[in-house]
């Protein structure tokens, strides 16, 4: 599956004011903290509070309403699989006959981010993505837990890529990146697309197992939705799971904060 929607979304919002001044700038008049599922408490030495995918709505600062998909895992790895769709089932069992393997890397090391890094770079090009910077992964685990998982062949080469951000029983995908550069024939890419199903139910599998009960599949449109984000909504919902509101929040701190967010919204007129 290509990469993950949700932090697609959430990379371009973190920057669209940025992008309206020069980077460097930027950083150096507002402070910014990033803060993933619950506001903890307000820092004051920042100020702007971003707060992504809360299941509570936000009563201070701009919220936008979003859904994603739950899966409960207070259940047993034997319900959690009959809860999959019988299709994904078999590529799942397949990909797992055909020497697929999985690895978690609870505490990426700087090498380990570089190499996701460098696999996010092939979606850069075929899909025009925005690049993914360290600074950005390292947001993403910042007053929380970035965990990295993996799909490898039997070569030992990883397959796909996933990124997580994990806090007290809840986990969220971030991103989801399958390596199609030196796949060209139908066959190569339908192995792939096997490995990365498996994946993401080890992924399911080893966060139940670290005692997480909640995993969330990081966003979820509609049949009215965009024709390409519904089909990855498709892809997920054939882990079973329930569809759910969420939230992100803007909240300004200080007045500094309050006439960035302010003049964010004037510069996007």
């Amino acid at each position: 599956m290509p990469c993950e929607l949700g932090a697609s979304i959430l990379l371009k919002a973190r920057d669209l004011f940025a992008a309206t001044l020069p980077q460097d700038l930027y950083r150096k008049l507002v402070r910014r903290k990033f803060i993933w599922f619950a506001l903890d408490d307000v820092d004051r030495n920042v100020d702007i509070l971003y707060l992504y995918h809360s299941l509570e709505p936000i009563s201070m600062g701009t919220q936008i309403r979003r859904q994603t998909l739950l899966i409960n895992m207070n259940q047993t790895p034997e319900q959690l699989f009959d809860g999959i769709q019988k299709d994904a089932k078999y590529k799942i069992k397949r990909a797992e006959r055909e020497g697929v393997s999985f690895v978690a890397l609870a505490s990426p090391s700087a090498e380990d981010i570089y190499e996701l890094i460098m696999a996010h770079r092939d979606l850069e090009i075929r899909e025009n993505r925005n690049p993914l910077t360290e600074a950005a992964l390292n947001s993403f685990g910042e007053n929380r837990q970035f965990v990295i998982t993996k799909s490898l062949g039997t070569n030992d080469k990883p397959i796909s890529w996933h990124g997580y951000v994990a806090f007290e029983q809840r986990v969220r995908l971030l991103l989801s990146i399958t390596l199609l550069v030196d796949r060209t024939s139908s066959s190569e890419k339908n192995f792939a697309g096997r490995a990365n199903r498996f994946h993401h139910w080890k992924d399911i599998v080893y966060f139940k197992e670290q005692g997480l009960k909640v995993f969330d599949f990081g966003g979820w449109v509609g049949p009215d939705g965009d024709p390409k984000q519904r089909s990855i909504s498709e892809f997920k919902e054939g882990f079973g799971g329930q569809v759910a509101d969420c939230y992100d929040a803007v909240i300004p701190v200080t007045k500094r904060g309050a006439f960035a967010v302010w003049l964010r919204k004037v510069l996007q007129r």
